[in-house]
C-alpha cells in the first residue's frame, strides 16, 4: 500500500469511528470506539493539515508553471 493510500485508510478508519460512535452501543464497545478514537484523533488531524499543505503546494506549482 502506497503511503497516501495508508493515509487515506486512516481517515476512513477515523470517520468509521466516529460514524460508530454516533450509534446506541454498548458500554463496552463505546469505550473500546472512544479510545481508538482518541488515539487516532491526532493523527488525523496531522494528516488532514499534510494534505492542506500538498494541495496548497500544488495550487503554487500550477501558478508557477502557468505563463
Amino acid at each position: 500500500m502506497l503511503p497516501q493510500q495508508k493515509l487515506e485508510a486512516l481517515l476512513i478508519r477515523h470517520a468509521a469511528i466516529e460514524r460508530e460512535l454516533a450509534t446506541p452501543t454498548s458500554p463496552e464497545t463505546f469505550v473500546r470506539l472512544s479510545r481508538a478514537f482518541a488515539e487516532l484523533d491526532p493523527v488525523v488531524d496531522s494528516v488532514k493539515a499534510y494534505q492542506a499543505i500538498r494541495a496548497e503546494l500544488d495550487d503554487i506549482k500550477a501558478m508557477i508553471n502557468d505563463p
